[in-house]
């Protein structure tokens, strides 16, 4: 059996490429790794812990919908122009 290192290299050669040369990379193939391969799960990773998850997919992710909700309410009326 392959380490899942080697299977995702395999699955994603693009990826696994680039990681070489681009940081961001890099620790978007680390966390699919450290979540068993799944994408899903590297997205949605909470463990804030890990030294890398300010750099993560999922807090990318995270500060997108941050970014996305606070467009919403800027774009509502202010109560003072009612």
């Amino acid at each position: 059996m392959k380490p899942l290192r080697d299977e995702l290299r395999e699955q994603m050669p693009g990826l696994a490429s680039r990681s070489l040369r681009q940081p961001k990379t890099a620790i978007k193939l680390f966390c699919y790794e450290c979540m068993g391969g799944s994408i899903s799960d590297a997205r949605s990773c909470t463990l804030r812990s890990c030294f890398l998850w300010p750099h993560s997919p999922a807090a990318r992710a995270a500060r997108k919908c941050q970014a996305l909700s606070t467009e919403g309410v800027s774009a509502l009326p202010s109560p003072e122009a009612a």
